[in-house]
């Protein structure tokens, strides 16, 4: 659908503005006006084909309708004979209707039909049409009762720098914008979006803080760093403008994107040239149904709240057998806790009595929604950052919004973007290092306090590995950080998710015995906070991998891997370090293998080579494949050694802080059950509510991969934003 200026503008509602429609690519245009456009979408897929004459038109009528599921279903049964005539978009308003001259009021049967079965309709606004000429005034409609405008009211203080002055004063205006926009378009998002600005307004407040010395408005990190010097402390004011920056980026994002086709449609186009017309409101809301169901899960699951609790302070126990964590029989626990990689057991984790009864009281538990006080994040689609997450927003590719239904770009890959925040918190949790921000990167923060808890700590695991020890009281959360610390200390001889294996310090044969007390010794502890930092990453990637496949793909390894595989063969970085990528892939492979960690790689490797080959006849054959067999086979050795160090964090992971998730990722909706979760073909709109966005998207990645030469189309992709845009909330 196409939208032309007069007189070298673009289209306003007092101009004479050109309505027409093309059924190919809007670049191959030739206008000598500018002009708007964006696809729109018969509500089925092997619908009207003809195509619209806008000469045969008198009126258009945009509709904003949050809840897809049930209401173009029912839209379908009254309406099956007027297809040529109803239209979907992916803008927040997502139904288009057009009255044809001499033709019957479908605009007022469809809006009796919505009435009649209770769909709630947002806003909507009509045009008159005369000659493919929108004419005069739109009608606009608002259908619900706006909530009262909250007034983003801080001020900075006058002694700040002007640089830092205009971010903030950015901050204020994009926020408002969104808020004010909220209140009319998406009320369902609106109080959502006031704990996102309340929790980001403590970044101003440590601004100002850290020059007034006012601590009443500032985060934790700042009443910890007032006794800082001025360098160390401009560094944090530094890293907080940029954190600020960043999420300015993301409002005029969130705005430009979301908002861009809300009523009066000619006030609000938006900068993606092909959608310009309506915007991408329901790929907007699409990402956030997938974020906020996640996070609110995140904060129901058990492991950030136990790890605060005496929980893991307790020592680690034993078992009706009278076996200690990970015990061999007749051999120390505290020794085998800490073997070399090598030698790792996944049968001396799995047994623990207290893992057991934290994860099965948790399984036990009923869905019931969070009343805690969390915040979601901002979503939005990038070109440029592609899927990427940060502290107050998380990207998805704009490929999406075309082929959201492929292997190679599907929405589901938007979830491991969202699970970093969460595995985020656990690690930190585990490294004692709170909810600060970057501390590892504070000198001040590393050299007053952190660097002797390390002391502390490593002192301690040199006290457990010692043979004449006899301390049998280190905690679950010594445990875990001490499988961190090995896991730093380990690379420098096995390699590790980033570093090859290092082939000059043991072979084979002499790696059991060449390991002693004496490699754990550290010349300070400025060295394994170094090293930590250097593999925070890595060790965030491998926690990712497994919460991914195990919550979001049901532990799932074809689904998983041809999914990852199919979109990671898109992205250069992954064909410049195939390495680092194929052990990401084989750690999900081994966490559910028994044995030892080089049969466990064995094993992981054959069936991984499965995966590839089918996934290689989806794909056509792609020849990177053949540069992934070629690692596999050149590098066995250099692969099975950083494996094995790797592994001891992803068996920990999925022992530890993994649960089983099903009836929460339902959130109670009977539509989805056991293997054949939400099993709906494409472009079927069903007259139910989906409640578990994820198992959605779960579903129809499966249903993808079990149809034989299914190829994606923009269509599919666009039902598909639509189903997971579909909000649950309540109206008034």
């Amino acid at each position: 659908m196409v939208a032309a200026g007069h007189k070298n503008s673009y289209p306003s509602y007092n101009k004479k503005n050109k309505i027409f429609f093309i059924d190919k690519d809007p670049s191959s245009l030739e206008l000598d006006q500018p002009y708007l456009c964006s696809p729109i979408f018969s509500l089925k897929k092997e619908g009207y084909r003809k195509g619209l004459d806008v000469n045969s038109i008198s009126e258009i009528k945009f509709y904003m309708i949050p809840r897809v599921f049930p209401s173009f279903g029912y839209i379908l049964q009254s309406h099956s004979k007027d297809l040529s005539q109803i239209w979907s978009t992916i803008g927040l308003a997502n139904l288009v209707v057009f009255n044809f001259k001499n033709g019957k009021n479908l605009i007022a049967e469809v809006d009796e039909s919505l009435k009649e079965k209770g769909c709630f309709i947002t806003a909507s606004e009509k045009w008159d049409i005369e000659n493919g000429v929108q004419l005069g005034k739109p009608d606009i409609r608002v259908n619900h009762e706006i909530q009262t405008k909250k007034i983003i009211s801080f001020d900075y203080q006058e002694d700040l720098p002007d640089y830092i002055k205009f971010v903030i004063s950015e901050y204020k205006i994009s926020a408002q914008k969104i808020l004010d926009a909220a209140r009319v378009f998406t009320p369902y998002h609106y109080s959502e979006y006031l704990d996102i600005f309340e929790e980001s307004e403590l970044l101003i407040g440590s601004i100002n803080a850290l020059h007034s010395k006012n601590l009443s408005e500032a985060s934790e990190d700042v009443h910890y760093s007032m006794s800082m010097d001025s360098k160390a402390k401009q560094a944090i004011i530094n890293e907080k403008h940029g954190r600020l920056v960043q999420l300015n980026s993301a409002l005029s994002y969130v705005y430009s994107q979301c908002y861009s086709g809300s009523f009066p449609i000619f006030d609000h186009y938006g900068i993606i040239r092909r959608y310009s017309l309506l915007g991408i409101g329901v790929g907007i809301n699409a990402l956030y149904e997938l974020l906020s169901q996640m996070e609110e899960l995140f904060v129901e699951i058990p492991f950030e709240l136990t790890l605060d609790s005496k929980d893991y302070d307790s020592a680690l126990i034993e078992d009706e057998d009278k076996k200690y964590l990970g015990l061999y029989e007749q051999t120390p626990s505290h020794l085998l806790d800490y073997l070399p990689p090598n030698e790792h057991t996944i049968d001396r984790w799995k047994n623990d009595i207290l893992r057991k009864s934290i994860i099965s009281n948790f399984e036990k538990q009923d869905y019931v929604p969070t009343k805690k006080k969390y915040f979601n994040r901002f979503t939005f689609f990038s070109g440029r950052l592609g899927f990427r997450e940060y502290d107050f927003s998380a990207t998805s590719a704009i490929q999406v919004l075309i082929s959201g239904r492929s292997l190679q770009w599907n929405i589901i890959n938007y979830t491991h973007e969202i699970i970093h925040n969460h595995a985020r918190h656990i690690i930190n949790k585990i490294l004692n290092v709170g909810d600060l921000d970057n501390p590892l990167e504070s000198e001040f923060f590393v050299e007053n306090g952190y660097s002797n808890f390390i002391k502390l700590k490593l002192e301690k695991l040199k006290s457990d590995i010692s043979p004449n020890s006899s301390d049998t009281t280190s905690s679950y959360k010594d445990f875990f950080l001490n499988q961190i610390f090995l896991y730093c200390i380990f690379s420098k001889y096995f390699g590790s998710l980033s570093k090859d294996f290092n082939i000059n310090r043991y072979t084979d044969e002499d790696t059991r015995t060449s390991f002693s007390v004496k490699d754990l010794e550290v010349k300070n502890t400025k060295f394994i906070i170094e090293e930590i930092k250097n593999s925070y990453r890595d060790i965030s990637e491998i926690f990712v991998h497994v919460l991914d496949f195990k919550y979001i793909y049901d532990s799932d390894p074809d689904s998983y891997l041809q999914n990852i595989w199919a979109s990671w063969i898109t992205v250069p970085i992954v064909m410049s370090n195939l390495r680092h990528y194929i052990l990401r892939s084989l750690l999900v492979l081994a966490i559910d293998k028994e044995g030892s960690p080089s049969n466990r790689f064995r094993e992981s490797v054959k069936d991984f080579r499965k995966i590839l080959l089918n996934l290689k006849v989806k794909l056509d054959g792609n020849e990177v494949f053949e540069d992934v067999i070629r690692v596999l086979n050149d590098e066995e050795r250099n692969m099975r050694f950083r494996f094995q160090n790797c592994i001891l964090i992803a068996d920990m992971v999925n022992l530890f802080f993994t649960t089983e998730l099903n009836d929460f990722l339902k959130k109670g909706d009977n539509n989805a059950k056991g293997d054949e979760i939400y099993d709906i073909e494409v472009g079927d709109y069903k007259k139910f509510e989906v409640n578990s966005k994820v198992r959605f998207a779960f579903g129809q990645l499966k249903s993808l991969l079990n149809t034989k030469g299914q190829q994606s189309s923009e269509w599919d992709s666009a039902w598909l934003l639509q189903a997971l845009s579909s909000s649950t909330k309540n109206f008034k």
